[in-house]
């Protein structure tokens, strides 16, 4: 089972519309999904459908964090088809008072996630971080096998990469951490801004082969099949968009097949050194 964070401590890179649409191209492909959103925004679980006030009458991730109930006690089944979600409540904003190294509290989503009842129920499981770096962002690094990173392209997204890898190898060196790096996804590309173009190519020729080669667009529909609460696939399934979000997602799972293969099948990624390259 691969369990994938989407992180970026930035706001407004399309971070909730990937995992959105990541996760119903997986389910597409025949996967079983697991969607856990960690961002007290909720904007993954309203997309999804739920009101405001399931998410505040329901048990929720927060409930799961602070050890007062299993994953399958605040799952909602079939939000989109084959597709369960986990939503994210106001809650989460106070999880720092409560989850620190010193008392487990950065491992309890990883104790979470190890049970049988969801290890042997889905093939992947995806994690819609918060946009900053929080205990909740940490317990999400520490229970992943993977992660992918979406960004707008700009002068100020590469600094931000940067600061990423920082938290990532930290992780990695403090913890004893696995976590591989899928990717970064350049998303909302507008081909009529220069100044994108440039930075496009400049992440790409610092990153080399940890973009992806597929790229997102802007495109209007996102927003109108999230008002509807659908993925790009039921909406506008069509649209560039959706397509760009079909082969986004092929090509993750063929680096998810390349890195099972090299490890000769074991679950996880293991090492960065072998198969994935940390943020430079």
């Amino acid at each position: 089972m691969h369990i994938l964070s989407i992180m970026n401590h930035k706001g407004g890179v399309g971070k909730t519309t990937t995992t959105l649409n990541v996760a119903a191209a997986l389910n597409e492909s025949g996967q079983r999904v697991l969607l856990l959103d960690l961002d007290s925004q909720c904007s993954a679980s309203f997309a999804m459908g739920l009101s405001r006030q399931e998410l505040t009458s329901s048990p929720s991730i927060a409930d799961v964090l602070f050890n007062d109930r299993d994953v399958t006690d605040t799952c909602y089944h079939n939000v989109w088809p084959g597709i369960d979600l986990v939503p994210a409540s106001i809650d989460l904003a106070h999880a720092g008072l409560r989850l620190n190294s010193e008392n487990g509290g950065l491992q309890q989503l990883s104790q979470a996630l190890s049970d049988r009842s969801i290890t042997e129920t889905y093939d992947t499981v995806l994690l819609d971080c918060p946009p900053a770096i929080s205990s909740v962002t940490l317990n999400a690094l520490m229970a992943s096998t993977d992660l992918l990173i979406p960004t707008v392209p700009s002068y100020l997204s590469m600094q931000g990469l940067k600061s990423i890898g920082e938290v990532v190898s930290r992780t990695r060196s403090d913890y004893d951490n696995t976590l591989a790096l899928s990717g970064i996804a350049l998303t909302r590309i507008d081909r009529h801004r220069s100044m994108m173009e440039d930075a496009t190519r400049e992440i790409r020729n610092h990153y080399h082969r940890n973009v992806f080669e597929t790229a997102i667009p802007e495109d209007q529909v996102v927003e109108e099949a999230q008002k509807r609460h659908q993925s790009l696939f039921t909406y506008a399934p069509s649209s560039k968009a959706a397509k760009q979000y079909r082969a986004l997602t092929g090509e993750i799972t063929q680096r998810w097949a390349n890195y099972d293969a090299v490890l000769g099948g074991i679950q996880g990624v293991t090492s960065s050194s072998t198969v994935s390259s940390s943020l430079p």
